[in-house]
């Protein structure tokens, strides 16, 4: 029975001290529904995540590529064209390509042991398709195995270094090469395979370079065809125009850079989808995070060239100087290898300065021989000058400069230089071949010396000779006169003035041929003559017949 109310009711009931009304209960069961939900929510958020994706149970890969990577890392290798030789903003095609992913937000990261962040790269000038393969790919520190996505332009420095004797097939064979060992050696990469730019130089047979430029790039679809869906073409020669994209008839300027990287069929069309599908997995249970990048991507394309401008301003004030290049250690050419801790001086000076003026900056090549100077106009001079100091043990093999004027191994110079990019690259080795010039000199001034003082004393004894003959005869004659008789025979004697100095080789023969036969020409005995009025006969043969003649002296005579 009911307990009952004093009044004959029911007693009321008891409630639990736990006992929550009903308001409050409901208020609880919708704070715990609440946050079943969050917590859902939540958890579908985690998986949906590219990391969960990429590991989690039941998601398989695409055949031939790696787990998911974000972002996805992209090696650049070449040649000068791939450093970024002729770019005004500086490294050419891979500043564009960079800026147009990351406008359309396909994340990439550079690698690579030159140049600087986040442009790295593993360009070499003058590296020919042989020489990668020794140079670059056995090297243990290149950073090929940690590459998603090489990019492989190749073929310029072969045109330019080995014509006449280099033809499209042979560089298309050698290409061929080099793709299969890309891929032998790095198992989960990717490859972009560009073709080169067209060829205008006006120095040297342009044309007849620009034809095997042309027929190479037309090869090079078929080759990368050959190799495989891990390998894509991209175009290049065909985008170009000879005529406005080129920057010194040989190398991009910064319009051909950029379409080598934004045309509808170049470089950054066939990384993007590499680069998505490494950033993103492809099952469909998550619908909602695969939906929102892909509006961002359609419209985009068509606006690309505008984003790219915006970032320039600031990388590279409007007017300015850059002095860049790198350093190596070896004789010019490809086979050198960088050179790190160059210290490189960069001197300015007017008209009138001596040179080489004023230092304006010092820096030092980084790992990769990369060296750099960006100049603004409150520098300006009339002269720039470039000197790099050889390293230790290293003396200078030579410059390759693009605009400037070599001075000698180290020194660079520039007269009235344009606000543009000047690329310059110095080589060092071994002092070799310097001592083999010095015994040169020491054999050319010994013959000279020798035979000069021997023609000389032969001419002068031929003389000595005719004039003793001629003196010996007149001895004879004079003896007969020397009796002073009757001056009839006086006129025998007036033949003796003019031979009579020969009685002065009887003391000394070899000195008096000479006065005998100029006789007037002797005018240093004219003050011997003055005591010859003595008549004694004896002395009469030093100083009468000098100088008196015979028409003066007898009448003289007669009238004593």
């Amino acid at each position: 029975m009911l307990p009952h109310s004093p009044r004959g009711g029911r007693a009321p009931v008891r409630r639990s001290a736990y006992a929550l009304p009903t308001d409050s209960r409901r208020l609880a069961l919708g704070l715990c529904a609440l946050l079943l939900v969050s917590v859902t929510l939540v958890l579908a958020q985690v998986l949906a995540t590219p990391a969960a994706r990429a590991g989690g149970p039941g998601v398989s890969m695409p055949s031939g590529m790696a787990p998911a990577a974000c972002p996805a890392k992209v090696l650049a290798m070449g040649d000068s064209v791939t450093a970024g030789t002729g770019s005004a903003v500086g490294p050419g095609y891979r500043f564009f390509l960079y800026n147009r992913a990351t406008a359309e937000n396909v994340p990439i990261q550079y690698l690579g042991r030159r140049g600087s962040a986040p442009y790295l790269h593993e360009g070499y000038s003058g590296m020919m398709i042989q020489q990668f393969s020794p140079f670059l790919l056995s090297d243990p520190t290149f950073p090929g195995k940690d590459a998603d996505i090489i990019i492989l332009i190749a073929g310029t420095a072969n045109i330019e270094a080995q014509y006449p004797n280099v033809s499209a097939d042979t560089m298309a064979g050698l290409l061929d090469t080099l793709i299969k060992d890309i891929l032998n050696r790095y198992p989960n990469v990717r490859l972009i395979v560009g073709s080169v730019p067209p060829v205008s130089d006006p120095r040297t047979d342009a044309a007849a370079k620009n034809a095997i430029a042309t027929a190479y790039s037309q090869r090079i679809p078929l080759v990368v065809q050959q190799n495989g869906s891990r390998v894509r073409y991209a175009e290049i020669n065909a985008n170009l125009n000879k005529d406005t994209d080129l920057y010194d008839g040989l190398h991009p300027n910064d319009s051909g850079y950029q379409k080598m990287s934004n045309a509808t069929n170049a470089i950054y069309a066939q990384l993007k989808g590499w680069a998505q599908t490494l950033c993103a997995a492809t099952p469909t249970p998550t619908a909602t995070p695969t939906n929102t990048p892909t509006p961002t991507f359609t419209p985009t394309p068509t606006f690309t060239p505008t984003p790219t401008f915006t970032p320039t301003p600031t990388a590279t004030p409007t007017p300015a100087w850059r002095f860049r290049g790198y350093t190596y250690q070896g004789a010019p050419g490809s086979t050198s290898k960088p050179t790190t801790n160059v210290s490189l001086n960069l001197y300015g000076w007017n008209q009138g300065q001596q040179p080489p003026g004023t230092l304006i900056l010092t820096r030092q090549s980084d790992g990769s021989g990369f060296y750099n100077f960006l100049i603004i106009p409150s520098y300006y001079y009339d002269y720039f000058q470039l000197v790099a100091d050889p390293p230790p043990g290293l003396a200078g093999a030579g410059v390759n400069s693009q605009t400037g004027n070599v001075i000698d191994a180290t020194t660079v110079q520039w007269f009235q230089a344009k606000p543009q990019v000047n690329t310059s690259d110095f080589f060092f080795d071994l002092p070799t071949p310097t001592p083999t010039v010095t015994p040169s000199p020491t054999d050319t001034v010994t013959p000279a010396s020798t035979d000069t003082p021997t023609p000389t004393p032969t001419d002068t004894p031929t003389a000595t000779p005719t004039a003793t003959d001629t003196a010996t005869p007149t001895p004879t004659e004079t003896a007969t006169p020397t009796a002073t008789e009757t001056p009839t025979e006086t006129p025998a004697a007036t033949f003796t003035p003019t031979d009579t100095p020969t009685p002065l080789p009887t003391d000394t023969p070899t000195t008096t041929p000479t006065p005998t036969l100029t006789s007037p020409s002797t005018p240093t005995l004219t003050p011997t003559p003055t005591p010859t009025p003595s008549p004694a006969p004896s002395p009469t043969w030093t100083p009468t017949p000098v100088r008196f003649p015979w028409r003066t002296w007898l009448p003289r005579l007669w009238a004593n």
